[in-house]
């Protein structure tokens, strides 16, 4: 997904910027996830997750549909937009 934003005109320097606001997310998760997959039954948690996880697909290439052609002024909007879509597929990646 961050290639197809780059594509359509998203500095790799702002998707960088991103990426390194979204690393504590990226560090913590699998130990809170350790608290589930550590049982008798590991893979329950991954199977609740991963229907989320194909949603996020949809959701990421529509973002990616409505990149703003012009990043000048910058977009905090479709920022967002990206951070939240990163974040969840962060925490759907990570169960």
């Amino acid at each position: 997904a961050p290639l197809k934003f780059q594509e359509c005109g998203v500095p790799k320097e702002h998707m960088a910027y991103m990426t390194s606001l979204l690393m504590p997310l990226y560090v913590l998760l699998p130990v809170v996830a350790g608290r589930w997959t550590a049982g008798q039954t590991p893979l329950d948690l991954a199977m609740r997750v991963y229907p989320l996880r194909v949603g996020l697909i949809p959701a990421t290439a529509i973002a990616a549909s409505y990149t703003p052609t012009s990043m000048t002024p910058t977009p905090y909007g479709f920022y967002a937009l990206i951070f939240i879509v990163g974040g969840l597929g962060a925490c759907t990646s990570n169960f």
